[in-house]
């Protein structure tokens, strides 16, 4: 069973583009520090969205992107159990 609460898919109305959420909203709605995210970020590890090219620019998530780092990190902590 997983820990991990389900952030449900949302699409923009008019585009059919896949929504884009800011990292701060992503945190809560997980319940994990954003300090973790954005480790998981620099570690090349979940995948993120500037929409301008500065540093100070804000980090946006996409729902697929946040779904496939969950999928992968899951399967990290069955790879570390000991025992298998």
């Amino acid at each position: 069973m997983s820990r991990h609460r389900t952030i449900v898919p949302t699409v923009a109305p008019d585009t059919g583009l896949p929504r884009l959420r800011r990292l701060a909203t992503v945190a809560k709605a997980l319940d994990v520090p954003i300090c973790t995210l954005r480790r998981e970020i620099y570690a090349d590890r979940l995948r993120c969205v500037r929409l301008r090219p500065t540093a100070n620019a804000p980090i946006y998530l996409r729902d697929e992107d946040v779904r496939a780092w969950l999928d992968a990190s899951a399967q990290r902590q069955l790879a570390r159990r000991p025992g298998r």
